[in-house]
Order: C-alpha cells, then sequence, then structure tokens
C-alpha cells in the first residue's frame, strides 16, 4: 500500500508535462503565424503576375489598334512602358520584385533590369538549366506558383504568368529567406521563452510541490495508522479468499496476529454451516460489486466461535480485484440481546400491557400484551411517543396533572381512556413510574389493563339503574335527577323549560283485548316514536305503566312545546300491526313551563299531570297546557 516512489515522480512528470506543452503551444503559434505569412506573400505576388500580365496585354491591344501595318515590331513598343513603370517600381519587401522574359532560341532573356540595379540586365539563362524555373514555366504558357529557383540561384517565393499575345512571362517573387527570416527569429525567441518559462515554472513547481509531497507522505502516514488503529477490523482479500492485508483490530477479532493472519484464507475461520450464506454475499460481490452487511461467526483462534458483523466491496489495485472488508465484532450487542430476551421473557408472560420508555418517553420496549390489547405490534411503536394511544377523551389539564404528580411522587396510577390501533377507544387502570439513576431520570415504566369487561359491568348496571328494561327509555330514577338538573339550568340561566306528561288513551282495552305482550310490543312501539319527536338534549322517560314524560329542557316560548306535542300527536297514532292485530295508539298530553307554571321539580310535575287529565277529559288524541285549564 506504499505510494511513495509514484508521489516522488509526480513533480518530474508534471514539469515534463508543463514543458511540452509550453513547447507545442509555442511552435504551433509560429507556426500557423509563419502559414498566415506565407499564404498572404503568395496571394500578393498572384495579384502582381496577373496585373503586369493584364497591363502589357492591354498596351498591345492598344498599339496594334493604333500603328500602321508597317510597324512590325509591337514588343519594342509595348516594352517601353513596362520598363518605366519597373523603374518606378517600390517592390515589397527587401527582395522582392517582379520580372519579364522571352524566348530566344535556347535561351531565356530578361527583358527588364535588376530592381535592386545590381546589374543592368540579368544574363540569358539557358532554358535547359536548372536556374528560373519559375520563368521557364510562365514561358510554356503556364501560370501559377512555386517556391524554386530563380536567375540568380536564389529559392524564391514566386506566382507566373504568360503573355499570349507577345509569347512572353511575367514573374513575381521574393526571397524565401526573407520570408522566413522573421519567423526564424521568432522560434528562436520562443525556444528562449520555452526555456525560461520551462524554468520558472520548474522553480514553482518544486517549491510548491515539495509542501505537497511531504503533505501526502504525512498523510499517507495518517491514513495506515488510521488502518492499523481502527476499531473496526479490516482486511484486503484476493478474490478466492486469501488474505493479504489486515489491521489490529481484524487480528484481535480472530486472535491470530498480523503476520499469522496474512498467511491465512477467509474460509479458515469460517464454520462450514456458512456456506450458503457466504455464496449469497459472493454472488452479490460478483454482480454489484458488494455484500452485506450481514451477521455470522468466525472461528477464533482459541477455537470459540466469535459474532461479527461485515461489509465489503470490490476495489482494484493494481489490475487485480480484491475484496476490501470491514469486520465488527458484535459480542456485546449479542449479549445484550440476549439479556433483553430474559427480560423480555420474565414479562411477556404476563397479561397486563407493560411500556418503557426512555428519558425522553421514547418507548423502547413493550410486551406482547401490549400489542394484543392496543393492535399495535412493537415495530410500529418504537421510538415513538406514549401518547400514541391519546383518546382525546381526557382534557389537556388531565395530563398536565398526571405530569406533575409523576414528578413530585415519582409515580401516578389511575383511570384512562385509551385509543386501539382501529381507532376505538378502550379503558384502562394504569400505573407509571419513573425510574432514576442518580436523580437523573432515565427510564418510565407504565403498566396497565385493561378494564373494557369491568367498564361494561359497571355500564351495563347503570344502564340497568337508569333506564326502563321494556322500552329502553330512561326510567324515573334517572328523570327525577335529571329534572333536578334541568330547573337549577333554567333558574341559573334564566331561560324557560317545559314538561309534558303522556298517557295512552285506551292502553287497559288493549291489554284486555289482546293480552299483554301484544301491551308490551305497544308501548316499545310508542317509545321509539316519541324519541324521533325530540331533540337530542330532551330526555324522554317512562314513568311506569303506559306514562311517559318529557323534559324539553330549553325554549323560547310556549310555542316550541306546542311544535313538539303535535308533532307527538301526528307521530304516535300511526297504525301499527302487532301479532296480526292493526292497532292505532294515541295519547293525551299535558304540559307546564316554567317559571310561569311552577318553578319547582314538584310544581311542574303536577301541574303537568293535571294538564294531562284535563287533555283526556276534553278528547283522547290531544294536549293542554296546565295555564289553560279552567
Amino acid at each position: 500500500m506504499n505510494n511513495q516512489p509514484g508521489i516522488q515522480l509526480a513533480p518530474k512528470r508534471l514539469i515534463a508535462i508543463m514543458a511540452l506543452t509550453v513547447i507545442v503551444i509555442l511552435v504551433s503559434t509560429v507556426w500557423l503565424l509563419y502559414e498566415a505569412s506565407f499564404n498572404q506573400q503568395l496571394q500578393r505576388l498572384v495579384e502582381i503576375a496577373k496585373v503586369r500580365a493584364g497591363l502589357i496585354e492591354a498596351i498591345v491591344n492598344h498599339d496594334e489598334n493604333h500603328q500602321h501595318s508597317h510597324d512590325r515590331d509591337v514588343g519594342a513598343s509595348v516594352l517601353k512602358l513596362p520598363q518605366l513603370a519597373h523603374m518606378k517600381f517600390q517592390g515589397f519587401g527587401e527582395s522582392g520584385e517582379f520580372t519579364l522574359a522571352r524566348l530566344n532560341d535556347d535561351y531565356i532573356e530578361f527583358l527588364l533590369g535588376y530592381r535592386h540595379n545590381v546589374l543592368e540586365q540579368p544574363e540569358p539563362v539557358p532554358v535547359s538549366s536548372t536556374l528560373a524555373e519559375p520563368m521557364r514555366r510562365a514561358l510554356q504558357g503556364k501560370s501559377g506558383t512555386l517556391v524554386g529557383i530563380d536567375y540568380r540561384s536564389v529559392e524564391v517565393l514566386a506566382a507566373y504568368e504568360t503573355i499570349n499575345m507577345l509569347g512572353w512571362g511575367v514573374v513575381a517573387k521574393i526571397n524565401m529567406s526573407e520570408i522566413r527570416e522573421p519567423f526564424i527569429k521568432a522560434a528562436l525567441i520562443s525556444i528562449l521563452i520555452s526555456i525560461l518559462v520551462i524554468a520558472l515554472g520548474s522553480m514553482f513547481t518544486l517549491r510548491f510541490m515539495s509542501p505537497l509531497i511531504t503533505q501526502i507522505g504525512d498523510d499517507h502516514f495518517y491514513l495506515r495508522t488510521l488502518f492499523q488503529n481502527s476499531p473496526i477490523g479490516l482486511a484486503l482479500c484476493r478474490m478466492d479468499g486469501t488474505l493479504v492485508e489486515t489491521n489490529t483490530a481484524y487480528s484481535n477479532i480472530t486472535g491470530y496476529s498480523l503476520k499469522e493472519a496474512n498467511d491465512l484464507s477467509y474460509w479458515d475461520i469460517t464454520p462450514d454451516r456458512y456456506r450458503d450464506m457466504e455464496a449469497e454475499q459472493l454472488w452479490h460481490l460478483e454482480h454489484r460489486g458488494g455484500y452485506g452487511p450481514y451477521e455470522k461467526e468466525y472461528i477464533h483462534k482459541e477455537g470459540h466461535l466469535v459474532p461479527v458483523r461485515l461489509k465489503g466491496k470490490i476495489i482494484n489495485r493494481g489490475g487485480e480485484d480484491f475484496i476490501w472488508s470491514s469486520v465488527e465484532d458484535i459480542s456485546d450487542r449479542v449479549e445484550a440481546e440476549r439479556r433483553l430476551r430474559q427480560a423480555a421473557t420474565i414479562f411477556e408472560s404476563t397479561g397486563e400491557g407493560i411500556i418503557i420508555t426512555d428519558e425522553n418517553n421514547k418507548i423502547i420496549l413493550v410486551n406482547s400484551a401490549y400489542c394484543e390489547i392496543t393492535g399495535y405490534s412493537e415495530e410500529e411503536v418504537l421510538g415513538r411517543d406514549p401518547s400514541i394511544l391519546r383518546s382525546g377523551k381526557h382534557e389537556k389539564g388531565f395530563y398536565q396533572k398526571l405530569w406533575q404528580h409523576l414528578k413530585l411522587e415519582g409515580n401516578w396510577r389511575g383511570e384512562m381512556w385509551n385509543r386501539r390501533k382501529d381507532g376505538s377507544i378502550f379503558p384502562v387502570w394504569q400505573h407509571i413510574s419513573v425510574i432514576e439513576n442518580d436523580h437523573n431520570v432515565t427510564n418510565y415504566v407504565s403498566v396497565f389493563s385493561d378494564i373494557s369487561e369491568l367498564k361494561a359491568v359497571e355500564e351495563q348496571l347503570s344502564h340497568q339503574a337508569h333506564h326502563d328494561e321494556l322500552t329502553g327509555l330512561h326510567n324515573r330514577l334517572y328523570f327525577k335527577s335529571q329534572i333536578e338538573k334541568s330547573v337549577q339550568s333554567a333558574k341559573r340561566n334564566r331561560h324557560m323549560m317545559a314538561l309534558l306528561f303522556l298517557d295512552l288513551d285506551g292502553f287497559k282495552q288493549v291489554n284486555d283485548s289482546y293480552g299483554h305482550d301484544v301491551g308490551d310490543q305497544l308501548l316499545q312501539v310508542v317509545a321509539e316514536r316519541l324519541k324521533e319527536c325530540v331533540r337530542e338534549e330532551d330526555t324522554v322517560a317512562r314513568m311506569g305503566g303506559d306514562e311517559f314524560i318529557i323534559i324539553l329542557s330549553k325554549i323560547k316560548d310556549r310555542k316550541d312545546a306546542s311544535l313538539v306535542a303535535n308533532n307527538i300527536l301526528k307521530t304516535v297514532p300511526r297504525p301499527v300491526e302487532l301479532q296480526e292485530q292493526i292497532i292505532t295508539p294515541s295519547t293525551s298530553i299535558g304540559i307546564s313551563i316554567y317559571p310561569s307554571d311552577a318553578e319547582s321539580v314538584n310544581g311542574l310535575q303536577n301541574a303537568a299531570d293535571n294538564a294531562m287529565y284535563g287533555a283526556k277529559a276534553s278528547c283522547n288524541n290531544s294536549y293542554q297546557y296546565f295555564s289553560n285549564l279552567s
């Protein structure tokens, strides 16, 4: 795992790359500039050659049209103007010029002198000579450009054209040395600049890379230290399971020294019963590039098994694939889980629900009775607040008092309503205790019993105590408690209330004619119809026999009571078939009003009773107010 040689070579490689980059850039730049200048000069030469050729042909045309037929030497006449232009031609560069020539037997005869007056006129050049290549091509009737040797044996860039009317040739040229000279100088300067840049770059690179190399070396040492001192076992092995390198923690887990561990195979410390599991993890490794995490056991050097948790992935090192694994000794966790299982066995046997929370009141453990009672699984409640069972039936102050009592006394017990997972509400008898360590809360323990059956029995007894067994309406006992509350409320809030006393008409004849079973059924039908005629906050009670009483707890005026009475007189008399007998019940109603008729419970009852008898005396299926009695 030592990469130090590679790190040391890094600055030199970087300097070499920098030098090569600088040289390539500068040479490329000079070359591009040279190409641009070369093409510019070439285009200029082409234009000059064409212009000179065109000018001479124009002169020839002019002379032929204006001279007499006996003037046969057109060339001599035409040559005067180009010679004059040549004398005034300023050229371009130091060596640029244009020349004019014609064939004279086997020689190329130049018609213009040197631009720079070295000689009056160039010497003729044999056609078979290698000199004056541009002019030779022009005299052959060609036009174009080339790099070749001129009549002076100098390499030139030339453009050549033919004057077809005279058989002459025109060449515009410039020395190649003049074109190249500035770029040769530029190249030399570039080389010097490159050397300078490379030298400076090398100095800066070495100056700044040296600390970096040192830092990388330190980091490498630091990583090696972390590797060897990691509390988690680390191992590098080949794809066949042969261990290549391990750290101290791995040696501690397996009991083998670093040297011994490096001579082991992964399979030497793996029990045979894990072969199938290992095959599955190897499949994940080969197809997904990693395996785990999963748990198994290692065979310790001393022979006992060590529970471990593994996770790994494939890494490439030097072109070869290796398995990099982290191995965690989970003996402490496994032991803790064993103890928790023992504790769980103890409280799992109880039929009472148990909740254990941490100091932040987050659930860390519940028993099966809790799950059975609440409908929540353990996984659903772990880490959550026990308030998930809160039913909403208690006011906020109830829980505030509970927590205040817990802080002061360290425990609380009492009756509470909770909500199951399915939404149903159920009562419990609950005991909550605070567990402390050095006066710091560490846990809360709550034990509760489902008292639904007990509450059901209580409710049944309460229902039987306050309801009529035959009709299900409230009975006389409940009526007495409710009428007292209604009167007190009316007094306190200064509103009106009404009491309706009802008696079925001809009920005795029904019992006598059809039997008590039919009479009981008729009472049940009438009870259901009376409940249809009142509000939810009103009370309907059976006083006994065929007598019923209704408390209208709050009314605005007598009309409200009349509306209820009229509704009863329409609803109750509907015919009903009982045991193949059609019976049409009717009722007489007496009404007393608080406070106009009476302000006491007994006074209201007596007034309503008297009014009922008044209604019965007048006609069946009617109502009478006490205040209307004469």
